[in-house]
């Protein structure tokens, strides 16, 4: 699709997101989600992408801002919810991650894996006491 249409946001992050997501060829995974957010800057879906790319690439505090902005638009997304508990988780800030993580239960349930979720909302909360 991208060599038919290379402006195609929508075939960049859906591209950026399964590379992501399976932990390969994250540096074009980032590339495509940043060609993406490019276009349509202010999308939720492809801040999720790109924030979710730099933290799987290890990039934690770059990965933050994209994630807040995605977590902020769409609370009721469980997958974006999950991510950025998972990027609040990893700098340290346990509180914020644990309402992430509540949200991503409490939202749409979407691709999501409950039993992981609960799992790191309970170690959270051991690490809290």
């Amino acid at each position: 699709m991208l060599s038919e249409d290379p402006l195609n946001a929508g075939a960049m992050n859906s591209l950026g997101y399964l590379l992501a997501d399976h932990g390969l060829r994250l540096a074009e995974a980032v590339d495509l989600a940043q060609r993406a957010v490019k276009i349509e800057p202010d999308n939720p879906a492809y801040l999720d992408t790109l924030g979710w790319a730099l933290f799987k690439q290890g990039k934690v505090d770059e990965a933050d801002p994209p994630l807040s902005r995605a977590a902020d638009a769409l609370r009721g997304n469980s997958v974006i919810q999950d991510h950025h508990g998972d990027v609040l988780a990893k700098q340290g800030r346990t509180a914020a991650a644990i309402g992430a993580w509540e949200r991503a239960l409490a939202g749409d349930g979407d691709q999501i894996d409950r039993a992981a979720i609960e799992k790191k909302i309970k170690a959270a909360r051991a690490r809290q006491k």
